[in-house]
């Protein structure tokens, strides 16, 4: 029987057999805790929970993974286009350079959570749920509804 050290697996994946072994532990513990404890499912829903729940809306989740990769991927276009456009402006105008220039400054000193305060809602202003600054809340409460319609169906 040849060891895990000389086996057919290459070096990365028997690297990373710990980190998975440990992941797969928290997991089984995770359960156990949820059904132990008898946790209720809107506090912390168990892994089995979630999982049915991700299987039972794979359609709806691939398309909004695919709506999320396209709207990041545009918003990264658009910056390095804006990026590069307003490094040109500034460089040729020394006027605009220090008017602009200050906010740059403060603006890259911020924390990401101000900044989008700042900018979220300008980014969709017909969705309330923005505006409330918490896709957060929506997401949860989306999540839990459809993990207690899982649960329900079981």
């Amino acid at each position: 029987m040849m060891s895990l050290k000389t086996g057919r697996f290459p070096k990365k994946w028997r690297d990373s057999i710990p980190a998975l072994v440990l992941l797969l532990v928290c997991f089984v513990v995770w359960q156990i805790m949820v059904d132990f404890f008898k946790i209720p499912l809107w506090l912390i829903p168990s892994p089995a929970a979630i999982a049915k729940a991700f299987w039972h809306t794979r359609d709806l989740l691939w398309t909004h993974t695919l709506t999320t990769i396209m709207e990041t991927t545009t918003g990264f276009i658009l910056s390095i286009i804006f990026g590069l456009v307003a490094g040109v402006v500034m460089v040729f105008s020394p006027m605009v350079k220090r008017l602009f220039y200050p906010l740059l400054i403060v603006l890259s000193q911020s924390p990401a959570c101000i900044l989008e305060k700042i900018a979220v809602p300008f980014s969709r202003p017909r969705d309330p749920d923005i505006l409330l600054s918490s896709e957060a809340i929506g997401v949860k409460k989306h999540l839990l509804d459809l993990l207690h319609k899982n649960q329900t169906r079981s």
